[in-house]
């Protein structure tokens, strides 16, 4: 037998839907005869303002972020060529006897290695780049002849560029940290007011038949589920090619529920809700396919194959 209940919103969409359906009715209901007081309504105007402009900025900071992150990428993987290039054409020179190899030490290689060190990181590309720059000057004043193809002068011309990437992806990233941050914090005050707004409605439709009640109070935002006995949904996640897709991560919005594709492309995930549901599929760097699903009401647990979300 199903249960139905009050749903809190539990991501940030469904968070500004919830003040904007409320706000929305409100602003559409003669002043003193709706449900919310005073006190809720200057609230909650308050509250749809700023929540829209820190999600605002979140999406602001995350586009900057996102479109800085390929140029940072591009730069940095030629800053590794030149790097890598120097010291290949350096061990080479030592191979000849055109240096000796004791000179390895002026950037910090070891004397008896002809290997290229790692520079998958970022942080190792900069610190290699820093090593050659300090020292190729000092060993060509110590007398060693001096580099070409590439010179010193191309790493640190490489290096000054990737530096400039690097900086401003790290601002973007602090400041899409920081409108996280924020976007966090306000939360808990945001679903405190949609608590009491929700408390309010259905106060006010209290005295009515409860089907009544529900559909007045979802006038105003107010969301109801079903549950009932475990279902587990079972599906399968392709691009837009068609193909099935590994190592996608579906959720279930109301719930909060999650699986990752297997090979095959396929998901497994349970829940007890009864109803209208909605599936998200996304990958890293993805946009989200997204499928309304209805699961229907049972009296014992039930495996519901869904149709095929394309993301």
């Amino acid at each position: 037998m199903a249960t139905i209940s009050r749903r809190l919103p539990k991501s940030d969409q469904d968070r500004l839907v919830a003040l904007n359906t409320a706000l929305n009715k409100n602003n559409i209901t003669p002043p003193g005869t709706g449900p919310l007081t005073a006190n809720t309504i200057a609230r909650l105007v308050a509250m749809v303002a700023t929540y829209i402009s820190l999600l605002t900025a979140r999406a602001t900071a995350k586009a900057q972020q996102t479109t800085l992150t390929p140029q940072k990428d591009a730069v940095y993987e030629i800053l590794r060529r030149f790097i890598s290039h120097f010291i290949q054409v350096f061990n080479l020179g030592v191979a000849r006897g055109k240096y000796p190899a004791a000179d390895r030490s002026y950037y910090q290689i070891p004397v008896s290695s002809a290997a290229v060190p790692n520079l998958d990181q970022q942080d190792n590309a900069n610190q290699w780049a820093s090593n050659l720059i300090t020292g190729d000057p000092l060993r060509v004043a110590a007398g060693g002849a001096a580099m070409a193809n590439p010179d010193i002068a191309e790493v640190e011309a490489a290096f000054a560029a990737a530096g400039i990437q690097y900086n401003a992806h790290n601002l973007a990233s602090e400041t899409l940290d920081n409108a996280e941050e924020a976007v966090a914090n306000t939360n808990p005050e945001a679903d405190s007011l949609i608590k009491r707004i929700w408390d309010e409605v259905e106060t006010f439709y209290g005295e009515e038949e409860a089907s009544s009640k529900r559909e007045n109070s979802r006038r105003w935002g107010v969301v109801y589920v079903s549950e009932g006995p475990l279902a587990t949904l079972t599906g399968l996640v392709k691009n837009t090619e068609g193909n099935p897709v590994a190592d996608i991560i579906v959720t279930l919005l109301q719930t909060g529920a999650t699986a990752t594709t297997n090979a095959e492309g396929r998901y497994s995930l349970q829940t007890n809700l009864i109803g209208t549901a909605t599936l998200t599929a996304h990958g890293p760097d993805d946009p989200s396919g997204i499928q309304i699903i209805q699961i229907p009401e049972h009296t014992e647990a039930i495996t519901i194959e869904v149709d095929d979300i394309t993301y």
